[in-house]
């Protein structure tokens, strides 16, 4: 049988990946484990040599804008009306988007 694992990250970045396939029959199924490099940098994995591994390697960045979180942390969420939409104009070279719409809750 084939098994496919997908992770949201790096394999060392998935803190449970081992206890699955410690309880996974490898003699008797054909396991691939799916993960995205967000960093492009690369990493040990001489430990999962006998799975076949599979890399999305797409760079993102972890940390957000300064100026978005500085945006939001001075709206006062007294003065928003729950049917009220907000909008923050992000730079475009930094998320390539012109607004972004935040719904108040």
């Amino acid at each position: 049988m084939k098994i496919l694992i997908a992770g949201f990250s790096k394999i060392k970045y998935m803190p449970y990946i081992n206890f699955y396939l410690d309880n996974l029959d490898k003699n008797n199924n054909d396991i691939h484990i799916l993960y995205w490099n967000r960093d492009m940098k690369s990493e040990d994995l001489s430990s999962y040599k006998n799975y076949n591994l599979h890399e999305f390697r797409y760079y993102q960045e972890d940390d957000i804008s300064k100026i978005l979180v500085t945006q939001i942390e001075t709206i006062n969420k007294d003065e928003v009306k729950k049917e009220e939409k907000i909008y923050i104009k992000i730079p475009k070279d930094k998320f390539e988007l012109e607004d972004k719409v935040i719904e108040y809750i």
